[in-house]
């Protein structure tokens, strides 16, 4: 069992690749920063970060890194900053183009996959990948056919290759056994209790305070968040309370469809008792927060629900939907209400703007309910799991082989973590063109052939197999069509080992 100290620390590859700027990513983002951060500060166990990253938010990551630790950015773009040289420190590297083993060319322990997609994963190298919803099996609706689709890609290779499943809510646990039939020893719950990084600090700009009591909605303008409901159901509201009814202030990331969401307002009505803030530092947002009067989720699905503890932190009361894991965060904390409905929703605004003994209690069982989250005790059993993760040998996985057979230029395919003597079979199927194919086990050539076209070849070599991957190099794969936008390798029908007592372990099938 390894063991990590300061000489061997435990290497983490984080991949942040699918980091944007700014709000973009929603509540996932200050979810993993502050994860890495505790990760980076605590003293249980040695650690290492090697962070992935994406030029646009490059730079972001720069907070996260401490002496030791490394960036490497693999995706271009731009906004993040230049990316400075190996001779600082934490060093700085561009990695462009690289290779599909990168993560054991660095000396990773494990890759952790914070955004679900195991883009870096590979054959030897355990991976925990954290899931925050099933939203694309749930509730399809709110997504495009090309959004829910590559959702369902990206789930896929997940659930293929992830060795230790981090979900966000005993929900979206229960979700992904449901739809994908993970093993529920294999995951573990993360609650995102992150609302103590939240101070008011500092007030509001003149121009963005409100200056009168108002509910507050912190979102993108995503489908699944209602905001249409919402408008139509504080306009209701509005109607009926006079110059009496408290505004409604919005934030989340400025983009066309937010844009939108506003022009609606304006369209109903209610553009000069709508604002919309856009997307705030931490201190700009505890500052909205310490100046609401009440917090308004009327959100159609949801994988945990960060603003539900905010707003209890800061003493609000809370008007919740009851969708997805929101009444597991909630509890009795919350009041809740059909937010499909705008006549159910508008009454509950009503009565929380013009009830205050139920603001009273909904702000008391708010403070108690938040005794049940520690992010502490949940940070510490991240850690728990990355380490027990990282210590198992790891599933046996494929990269770079096709379900049609085909491989692209470069291949990995898993193997046992056994010690004893076993033969490697390699049988190809006959390709139109003449393939060079170099066959390597761990980082050891053991076969160069020349594959003649029309032929069915069958490799042997002898192995130790011992975890390692086997390799497969084709230096000239080509695409066969301009209808297929791959670039073929060989074909194989099948890759198998076979030890003494002739029992075979299909490589092919994780």
């Amino acid at each position: 069992m390894a063991e990590f100290t300061q000489a061997r620390p435990l290497t983490i590859a984080v991949d942040l690749t699918h980091l944007l700027s700014g709000g973009t990513n929603g509540g996932v983002k200050p979810f993993i920063f502050e994860y890495l951060k505790w990760l980076g500060s605590q003293r249980h166990v040695p650690v290492r970060l090697l962070f992935l990253t994406r030029g646009e938010s490059h730079a972001e990551v720069r907070s996260l890194a401490r002496f030791g630790d490394e960036l490497i950015c693999l995706v271009g773009g731009s906004g993040g900053g230049d990316v400075r040289t190996p001779v600082h420190s934490p060093s700085e590297r561009s990695w462009l183009d690289a290779p599909g083993d990168l993560t054991a060319r660095l000396g990773a322990d494990i890759l952790y996959c914070p955004f679900g997609q195991c883009t870096w994963s590979f054959p030897g190298i355990p991976t925990l990948a954290t899931i925050v919803d099933v939203l694309h099996r749930d509730y399809p609706f709110s997504l495009s056919p090309d959004v829910a689709a590559h959702r369902e890609n990206v789930f896929q290779e997940t659930m293929r290759t992830a060795d230790t499943i981090q979900g966000i809510s005993e929900f979206t646990l229960s979700r992904v056994a449901h739809h994908y039939g993970f093993p529920r020893d294999r995951m573990f719950c993360s609650p995102i209790a992150i609302h103590e990084r939240l101070r008011p600090r500092v007030e509001l700009p003149g121009q963005d305070r409100i200056g009168r009591p108002y509910f507050f909605y912190p979102a993108n303008a995503w489908r699944h968040k209602n905001h249409e409901v919402l408008f139509l159901a504080y306009g209701i509201y509005r109607s009926q309370a006079g110059d009496g009814a408290w505004d409604l202030v919005l934030t989340g990331h400025d983009d066309q469809a937010m844009r939108e969401l506003l022009s609606l307002a304006s369209t109903l009505g209610l553009g000069a008792n709508v604002r919309f803030l856009g997307h705030l530092t931490d201190d700009r947002f505890g500052a909205v927060w310490s100046e609401a009067s009440a917090l308004v989720f009327p959100s159609l699905h949801e994988g945990f629900g960060i603003p539900l503890v905010e707003a209890m932190a800061f003493g609000l009361p809370v008007l919740s939907s009851r969708a997805g894991a929101l009444p597991e965060v909630g509890g009795d904390a919350c009041l809740y209400a059909d937010t499909t409905k705008p006549l159910e929703l508008a009454e509950a605004l009503s009565r929380i703007a013009s009830d205050g003994p139920l603001r009273a209690r909904l702000r008391e069982r708010g403070y108690d309910r938040l005794k049940s989250f520690s992010f502490e005790r949940d940070a510490r059993r991240f850690l728990d799991e990355l380490l027990a993760c990282a210590r198992r040998p790891a599933r046996r996985t494929t990269k770079g082989y096709y379900t049609d057979g085909w491989t692209a230029p470069k291949a990995y395919f898993g193997t046992p973590n056994t010690s004893q003597r076993e033969r490697l079979e390699l049988a190809l199927r006959p390709m139109q063109a003449e393939r060079s194919l170099k066959v390597y086990h761990g980082s050891d050539l053991i076969g160069q052939v020349r594959v003649p076209p029309a032929t069915s070849p069958i490799l042997r070599f002898p192995v130790f197999p011992r975890g390692r991957p086997v390799t497969l190099i084709v230096p000239d794969a080509t695409r066969l069509s301009d209808a297929d936008h791959r670039t073929h390798g060989v074909q194989i029908a099948s890759l198998s080992l076979r030890d003494g007592a002739g029992i075979e372990t299909d490589l092919l099938v994780p």
